[in-house]
């Protein structure tokens, strides 16, 4: 794992930092792995449940017209094409909740970033999200915000 900090912060203060977020550091790290499991054997099929926010709900598949996905009453609802055999499901699911997922993060970090501006002298000359594999985010030194 890499470590990154700003220029100018001594190896002390780094150290002391790291210390003291190496419990929260060490959770998440194992979280994620157990997600990215969990999540990467999705069948989507009614009944399995994706998680929003922390949280797990499940989802609910119905025959209809065109492929579609929202998240009401606390279920992920979609809709197949009625020709469509359960086997195909994911082919069909997997991209929307992709962008479900994505037009999601988008509002909750639109919404922090508003949140933390007071505590910084310039805005992010970019917010965007995107699939960055290794990190969880990352900030350039022309301040542009990028989020896994």
């Amino acid at each position: 794992m890499t470590v990154k900090a700003p220029q100018g912060m001594t190896e002390d203060a780094l150290t002391t930092n790291l210390f003291r977020r190496a419990k929260w550091i060490i959770n998440n790290i194992d979280r994620m792995d157990e997600v990215i499991e969990y999540e990467s054997n999705k069948e989507f099929i009614s009944g399995e449940k994706y998680l929003l926010r922390g949280r797990r709900y499940r989802l609910k598949v119905n025959k209809g017209d065109e492929p579609a996905l929202k998240f009401l009453k606390g279920k992920f609802h979609a809709t197949i094409p009625v020709d469509v055999p359960e086997f195909e499901y994911k082919s069909y699911l997997q991209p929307l909740f992709l962008e479900y997922y994505h037009h999601k993060a988008e509002q909750v970090i639109d919404e922090r970033v508003k949140r933390y501006l007071k505590y910084f002298d310039d805005e992010p000359s970019l917010i965007k999200i995107q699939d960055l594999k290794e990190k969880w985010g990352s900030c350039s030194k022309k301040n542009q915000l990028r989020f896994n």
